[in-house]
């Protein structure tokens, strides 16, 4: 049980590290651009909001470079998890694998690309003065948050794209309505006049709490981190049974 265990991870691992390296496969620089491109978005925002148009929220060039990188994370992993039964249709077919595996895999080769945009940020936050409490130790858990929702998202996506393909457009334009319904260019106190947006869109309560206790060193708003993780599992939880119930058929359909 422990090889099998092991040989799973390893299969896991491999999905992870051979998604993550390609996207910069035959690049001069290869990796090094997961460092390069975060670094520059980030000068852009900070040249851009304050010294060209200064912003009132505190700190708002990491603001806006955290919210994204998070956005980002949620964005393409969710993305990709429409697609992942097709994509990797000739691993299910010809390979003894875990089709939860797969997201996973992809989920974690996510990850590692978010590490290296953290780095930067963590970086770039000390330039900024900014002095880190031991709220910030909550980051690792705000961010499994993340993934859970992403992980239960991808599953359901999955299921819907074999049976009906124009799920990726129809989850392109609910992705522009959660962007603009998520806290990434304003601050929490948008949401005094509108709260229910933070029930209906959880991706909402993860970016408050995440700069609660990162950017500006609170302790997060407890309640609304309970509903998250209450809402990201439930998610998962009636996924999971759909993608059991389902997912055979994507060797017949896809």
């Amino acid at each position: 049980m422990t090889f099998l265990n092991n040989n799973r991870l390893e299969r896991i691992y491999l999905i992870a590290k051979n998604d993550f390296i390609k996207r910069y496969y035959g690049t001069s620089l290869g990796i090094v651009w997961a460092f390069i491109h975060p670094l520059f978005e980030f000068l852009i925002y900070y040249f851009v909001f304050t010294l060209i148009f200064p912003n009132n929220i505190e700190n708002f060039a990491l603001h806006l470079f955290s919210s994204l990188l998070i956005w980002k994370f949620f964005c393409e992993s969710t993305k990709q998890g429409i697609t992942i039964l097709n994509d990797y249709n000739y691993l299910i077919a010809n390979v003894q694998i875990q089709k939860l595996d797969l997201f996973w895999g992809t989920l974690l080769s996510k990850l590692f690309a978010l590490s290296f945009n953290f780095t930067v940020y963590f970086i770039m936050s000390l330039f900024c003065n900014i002095g880190y409490s031991i709220n910030a130790l909550l980051f690792p858990i705000i961010i499994f948050n993340l993934c859970i929702l992403i992980l239960a998202i991808s599953l359901l996506l999955s299921v819907l794209n074999i049976y009906f393909r124009d799920i990726i457009h129809l989850w392109d334009m609910l992705m522009l309505l959660l962007f603009w319904a998520s806290p990434i260019f304003y601050g929490k106190e948008v949401y005094q006049k509108i709260k229910a947006i933070l029930y209906i869109n959880p991706l909402a309560g993860i970016l408050i709490n995440f700069r609660e206790a990162v950017l500006y060193q609170n302790f997060p708003d407890l309640n609304l981190m309970l509903y998250n993780w209450v809402y990201a599992i439930i998610l998962l939880v009636f996924s999971l049974i759909i993608f059991k119930k389902f997912s055979h058929k994507a060797l017949e359909l896809l």
